[in-house]
Order: structure tokens, then C-alpha cells, then sequence
């Protein structure tokens, strides 16, 4: 065996695992520094010290292929992403110091899950299992096939967007889609920030354009959106794609994304869970306990002063202005908020002021009016309908083991949207003359 087959058989396993996600890019390296050495060693060496050599190459050999196998094994099944089965689908497009994400595109699975702060609490005994479905379009994003092509809505967000923890038939987006007959496009990403939805719908907004009027509903989330990075001041004046050469080394990092033995592993063993363990709460109602997050975050500031003050807050505020000037000709931005499982159901979890008056969602709504932004109240809505809805049946809106809504919740929201939106959006072509155009 050459010392040039041995560099060529270590380098090539090497760079495999790195770009499964299974060496950082220091490791590359350092693996890479090996390999040429062990060539090098192995070129000048006596035959009794190539024979030693050759032990430690057949190890390296062994245990890479070995975890290689076992990666590939994992990818092939979907039965371990009991979190979100469609992280492991992420991909990143690099824009200066922000990664900008979607998924795979036309993916499409179904698989079992728990719920996030089921998971993360290490609580997975109280969990409710449940399978869901997932499906993404083909620019990577959660929608059914058509519904992209040429929106009359398009909605910004998180994972209140994207849908966590529910099947595709059931997030809002779908249903107000059904109850509008318009095709209403999801560009929510599970874990996105407002400044990468900023990004994303910059990025996105020319195949998006349309005609007639369209909508933006940016919808921000009460419970972690002033967790933004101010350090990215000021704003860039435009925003553009990606270079091309940067294209190959995105494409390679995408695969990165979901490296399932680390997934595995952590979903086994619970590495995720110790940061959070102490923010995730319990209650007990009717006799079933209910897990929620600790309603004493960031947002959840004493006074209205203290709030304004909040240096990420004024990133907030620019980056709202600045996804005004990316809109397109004849469109609307609206401007939402969901709130947190212990906002809507204040009265059953520890009662304080935050929330009952939430004043991340009375300054947004404060906010909309000086910038001359619509904006549409879905707390009160979920209040008042959850919460009947849990007296009378004993039904939440949320997930009970998660930050999320249930179909419910979904439901609930996506009628408040239709019944401010219908009068206006009446206006338009049915979805079924949209979908007949782009076929």
C-alpha cells in the first residue's frame, strides 16, 4: 500500500464525516493533518514499522466506517426525531454574520413526536406522543404544492408560524387557506428570529410577487422574540443573496444540519435538557399536570418604560421598519402576536401582572399604530375561546407538554384571521382559478 492511497483512503473518510456533520471543522483538520502524516510516516518507515502503522490505520478505517454506517442507518429512518422531525430536514443559507434557513425541498414524512418542553424538561414520562406530518414545497417551505406560486398571503414567523408539534392539515395557515379559498404561503421557519424572517422574506419576496393585493402577516412570538442580537446594528441598506461562490460550501454545510447520530444521542441521553431544565414549570389541573415555561422571561418586563428602554427592543422596532420598505407594490404588512400558553391561561398559572396585561403584546399593538401598521389581536380571541372551551370539556388550545397550540389553538386563530381578512380578500380570484392559472 502506497503512503498516496493511504492519504487518499484517511482524507476521503474524513471529509465524509465532516460533511455528514459528524467532525467539526476543526476536527477536518486535524484529521487531515494526520492523514498526511501517517503518509509521510509511512513513506520513510522500515517494514516492521509500516506493520505498526497499518494497525493504527485499520482502527481509523474501522471506527469510521463504522459511525458512517451508523449515520446513514439513522438518516434512513425517521423513528428518532421525537422533537422536530423537520429540523433534521434545515438548511442554511449564509448572509454576512445571519444564517438564513428552509428545509428540504418537496421532503415529505410522518413520525412520532413528543412535545418540545416534554423533551427539553427530560419530563418525556408526562409527554402526549403523537405522529404528525410533515411536508415542505418546492422552495423548501411548509405548504402544499401550489400554495407558493402566487399568494395573496404570505405569513412571516417562528414555529408559531411553521406549526410545531402539529400535522400539516392542522396549522393556521392551512386552514385559513381553506376558510379564505386563497392560497395563503407559510414562510415560517421552527426557531427563526425577526431578523432572519426579515432576511427570509427579502430574499424570497420576488418569486412571491403578485398582481392584485397581497398580505404579510408577521406574526412575532410574546414568549422569546426580544431574545434578538442588537449587536447586528445597523440594519444593511440592501439585502442580497448569497454569492455564487459561497454556493458549494453552503450546500456542503446544509448537510451538517442533520447530523442524526448527534440527535440520536442527545434525544437518548438528554443533553439538551440541563440549560433548560429550571425555566420549564409544572402545574396541575383537573388532575393532569401541565408543563409551561417560566413566565418570567425577558419579555415579561415590570413596567412599559422598562420595555421601551430594552435595547432589543429597538432592534425590533427597525427591523419592522425595515421589512416596510422591502414590501412589495400593493402590499399590506399586519402585524400579530402569540402569546404564550401562561398569557392565555393566566388565571390558572402563577397570576402576576405580566400576564394579565402582557406588554410585549400592548407595545406591539402600540407600536403598529405609530408606524401606521395594521395590526389583528389573537389573544383576545384565544382568552376568551380557550378558556371556555377548558371549563366546558376540559379541552385546551395548547399542547399540554408543549410551548405550542394544539389544533385547537390553530383553529382558533386561523377563524380570528379569516374574520378580520374575508371582507377584503373576497375581493380576489378563488383559490381554484389561482391553481388552474399555474398549472
Amino acid at each position: 500500500m502506497s503512503s498516496v492511497v493511504i492519504f487518499l483512503i484517511t482524507s476521503t473518510l474524513a471529509i465524509l464525516l465532516w460533511v455528514l456533520g459528524l467532525l467539526p471543522d476543526l476536527s477536518l483538520l486535524v484529521t487531515l493533518l494526520f492523514s498526511a502524516t501517517l503518509s509521510a510516516e509511512w513513506h520513510r518507515s522500515s517494514e516492521r514499522k509500516q506493520q505498526r502503522l497499518s494497525n493504527y490505520l485499520f482502527i481509523f478505517i474501522g471506527a469510521s466506517t463504522a459511525v458512517l454506517c451508523i449515520e446513514l442507518t439513522l438518516r434512513g429512518s425517521h423513528h428518532f426525531f421525537h422533537l422536530f422531525p423537520s429540523q433534521a430536514l434545515l438548511q442554511v443559507r449564509h448572509q454576512k454574520n445571519i444564517s438564513i434557513f428552509h428545509y428540504q425541498k418537496d421532503k415529505s414524512f410522518q413520525g412520532e413526536i413528543l412535545g418540545d418542553l416534554s423533551y427539553l424538561s427530560g419530563k418525556t414520562d408526562i409527554g402526549t406522543p403523537r405522529t404528525v406530518s410533515f411536508r415542505s414545497d418546492s422552495f423548501g417551505y411548509r405548504n402544499s404544492r401550489a400554495n407558493c406560486s402566487k399568494p395573496y398571503i404570505i405569513a412571516l414567523g417562528d414555529s408559531f408560524v411553521f406549526g410545531t408539534g402539529e400535522s400539516q392539515e392542522n396549522i393556521w395557515s392551512q386552514k385559513l387557506s381553506k376558510l379564505l379559498n386563497k392560497p395563503v404561503c407559510n414562510l415560517g421557519i421552527a426557531g427563526a428570529t425577526p431578523i432572519q424572517e426579515l432576511f427570509t422574506y427579502a430574499l424570497e419576496k420576488n418569486r412571491l410577487e403578485h398582481q392584485g393585493r397581497t398580505y404579510l402577516i408577521l406574526m412575532l412570538f410574546s414568549g422569546n422574540d426580544l431574545g434578538v442580537d442588537h449587536s447586528l446594528l445597523p440594519l444593511p441598506q440592501k439585502i442580497r443573496p448569497q454569492s455564487k461562490a459561497l454556493t458549494l460550501l453552503t450546500s456542503l454545510r446544509n448537510s451538517q444540519q442533520s447530523c442524526a447520530l448527534y440527535q440520536f444521542i442527545s434525544q437518548k441521553f438528554h443533553l439538551l435538557s440541563p440549560p433548560y431544565k429550571d425555566h420549564i414549570l409544572t402545574t396541575t389541573y383537573r388532575g393532569k399536570t401541565i408543563l409551561y415555561w417560566d413566565p418570567e422571561s425577558p419579555n415579561s418586563l415590570q413596567s412599559e418604560q422598562a420595555l421601551k428602554n430594552q435595547q432589543n427592543w429597538k432592534m425590533l422596532e427597525q427591523i419592522i421598519r425595515k421589512l416596510e420598505e422591502e414590501l412589495l407594490a400593493k402590499q399590506e404588512l399586519i402585524l400579530t402576536v402569540a402569546p404564550t400558553k401562561a398569557e392565555v391561561y393566566w388565571k390558572i398559572f402563577k397570576s402576576n401582572n405580566s400576564l394579565q396585561r402582557p406588554l410585549f403584546h400592548l407595545y406591539s399593538q402600540q407600536l403598529a399604530k405609530s408606524q401606521n401598521i395594521r395590526f389583528i389581536d389573537i389573544l383576545t380571541p384565544l382568552r376568551e375561546k380557550a378558556n371556555k372551551l377548558l371549563e366546558e370539556s376540559g379541552e385546551w388550545a395548547y399542547w399540554t407538554d408543549d410551548v405550542h397550540w394544539n389544533s385547537i389553538g390553530h383553529e382558533i386563530v386561523a377563524e380570528t384571521l379569516f374574520h378580520e381578512l374575508e371582507t377584503e380578500v373576497s375581493q380576489s380570484p378563488p383559490l381554484e382559478t389561482i391553481s388552474k392559472i399555474a398549472s
